[in-house]
């Protein structure tokens, strides 16, 4: 709560869960059930992860544990050899899911994981592991244009033209993950030695095959979102490239907290603007959409920060009423496929069973009678019709009824067995 216990003042919020001051980044971990995210990542759900709170609350840290330095320029530059104590959500959940994946590989499937790194900077998409960067926050090299976003029936939106690497365990993946994070976009401001001054979005996408190279049955995409934080400017401040960075960081947010009092008040908000922002496009699928989705609200415990805080958890607390419908992600047409393979396969089995049970059952009959059980029931008729010739013996003329296949009703077995009759 905030304000003063049992005071006027005190506002109450409901969340799944809560990591005070004392916690550290394995309780966070633990606290958030990221681990079930991550297995149902590899189960073929969408799940997405995303810090939320104003600038110097510890989203970066409660999703990277990296600790920045200033460089001889004066910038935040992170070291990558922090503690592994210290590691925070990311690099755990590449950790665990490779280990559910390769869990899931030893039950017989074959899974396949994918990486990419992407930053929304001034409403424009960069690719941390490629080129694509801006100009004046990244390396020399690339384009300043970024890259487009695109929509498309049963994909929503997706980023055009963004590189993925396939990774074949957690160190590959942690060290594309270092790189996005040396190149992404970072700055001091007045509040924050190292302040993120955009949005940065690791996704991890993971295959089911239908064998070692073969099609993909099921994919679930684990997307962790490092926001950047809200930040009020001080009065007074000449204009700057951060003033400029954070103004459009606010209006991002803005649109996220619109999209998320629409989806938590459906009947008064039956328009979701989603479209109002990248960032929200970005994040559709999230936020009311088929994806399993975890918030972290990040606060501070600063006096400063108490309205801020406030804002945050009231906007966290809409978020939870927020409802999604969480579905595997598989290609009808190849999930069908499977289901006949396996149901022809099914048969196969018991057409081979069956096979083998008739094959006991010829065999017995055969040990009990070795002229086989209808040849027994025919000799009786040519016995019988001998006696029928003129001129018997003292028995005289037996009469031999004759068998025709019209004979009418239950004429086969109803003419064998009048021809045992005879014989008795």
């Amino acid at each position: 709560g905030m304000g003063a216990p049992g005071s006027s003042s005190e506002t109450r919020f409901r969340f799944d869960g809560v990591a005070d001051p004392a916690c550290d980044q394995a309780d966070v971990y633990a606290i958030g059930g990221v681990s079930e995210l991550v297995a149902s990542t590899v189960s073929g759900y969408h799940a997405t992860i995303f810090a939320y709170g104003q600038t110097a609350s510890g989203k970066t840290f409660t999703m990277e544990g990296f600790e920045y330095q200033s460089d001889r320029a004066n910038r935040p530059v992170a070291n990558l050899q922090t503690d592994a104590a210290k590691l925070g959500l990311i690099p755990r959940a590449i950790h665990e899911l490779f280990s559910c994946a390769a869990a899931a590989g030893g039950a017989g499937a074959h899974m396949r994981v994918r990486m990419s790194y992407f930053q929304l900077y001034k409403e424009q998409i960069y690719d941390l592991l490629a080129s694509s960067l801006p100009a004046d926050r990244g390396p020399a090299r690339g384009p300043k244009r970024g890259l487009r976003l695109r929509w498309a029936a049963g994909r929503e939106f997706f980023v055009e033209n963004l590189s993925e690497y396939e990774v074949a365990s957690p160190a590959e993946a942690l060290e594309l993950f270092r790189l996005g994070v040396a190149h992404k976009a970072m700055a001091e401001t007045h509040m924050n030695a190292a302040s993120s001054r955009s949005h940065c979005v690791v996704q991890l996408h993971v295959d089911s095959l239908d064998g070692p190279h073969g099609s993909t049955l099921a994919s679930g995409t684990l997307s962790l979102v490092d926001l950047a934080g809200s930040e009020r400017q001080p009065k007074g401040v000449e204009k700057s490239a951060n003033m400029v960075d954070s103004v459009e960081i606010n209006r991002s947010l803005f649109a996220l907290r619109k999209v998320i009092v629409a989806l938590s008040e459906a009947r008064r908000h039956p328009h979701v603007p989603y479209r109002d922002s990248v960032l929200t496009k970005v994040l559709k699928g999230s936020l009311g959409g088929s994806a399993r989705t975890l918030m972290v609200a990040c606060i501070s415990i600063a006096d400063e920060a108490a309205d801020e805080s406030l804002s945050t958890l009231s906007y966290a607390a809409r978020a939870r009423a927020i409802t999604n419908v969480p579905r595997v992600n598989a290609d009808p047409k190849l999930s069908e496929i499977r289901l006949l393979r396996e149901e022809l396969s099914s048969l196969r089995a018991e057409v081979v069973r069956l096979t083998a049970l008739l094959s006991d059952n010829d065999e017995a009959d055969q040990a009990a009678a070795p002229f086989g059980s209808f040849g027994a029931l025919l000799a009786p008729t040519a016995c019988a019709a001998a006696p029928g010739n003129s001129g018997g013996g003292a028995g005289g003329h037996v009469p031999v009824p004759q068998l025709r296949a019209d004979s009418g009703k239950g004429s086969g077995m109803a003419g064998s067995g009048m021809v045992g009759s005879g014989m008795a």
